[in-house]
């Protein structure tokens, strides 16, 4: 082996740490079954003493009658060290989704195919806790029908062609 140039003694460097905190979440709103703009959110502050690489995200955990699981994640990727922000997931609620009381959690996990795949980076995060309400019934009688004909000509619909349905 040869070397490549003097030595120069030591050399001072900074070993990049990733780590998170979640100090806040917000109440929902819009919480019905079969909305479609229910937002978690997260308040993560940067701990750590890098900038948050791609495929880090803040994961949301939702835990109610039937449920407990991931909802959904939003990507922290590029928040600076030292920094905060709210960040935020729309969770369209399912039509079918049970009503009752429901909590959510968040936690920062980050993906490193070389540092063995994914690894949390927070502590779970404070709880919020909320109640979806049943979505509306919808229903309604048809009480009579009437024959179906073409449009504009009385006679028998034709494949291709439109046709008027009548419900009463």
């Amino acid at each position: 082996n040869q070397f490549r140039g003097d030595w120069r003694g030591p050399q001072a460097f900074t070993i990049l740490s990733l780590t998170a905190n979640i100090s806040q979440t917000w109440p929902v709103a819009n919480s019905q079954a079969g909305q479609v703009d229910s937002n978690l959110w997260a308040y993560v502050n940067n701990t750590g003493t890098g900038t948050f690489p791609a495929d880090t995200y803040v994961y949301y955990w939702v835990s109610g009658p039937g449920l407990n699981g991931y909802v959904g994640y939003t990507s922290v990727s590029g928040l600076a060290r030292g920094s905060a922000a709210w960040y935020s997931y729309t969770w369209d609620i399912p039509i079918n989704r049970a009503p009752g009381a429901h909590t959510y959690w968040a936690i920062v996990w980050n993906y490193s195919a070389s540092g063995g795949g994914w690894r949390s980076l927070s502590a779970w995060s404070p709880s919020q806790t909320w109640t979806i309400t049943a979505a509306p019934a919808y229903y309604g009688n048809v009480t009579q029908t009437w024959p179906v004909y073409r449009a504009g000509t009385g006679n028998a619909p034709q494949r291709g062609l439109p046709a008027r349905l009548w419900g009463l």
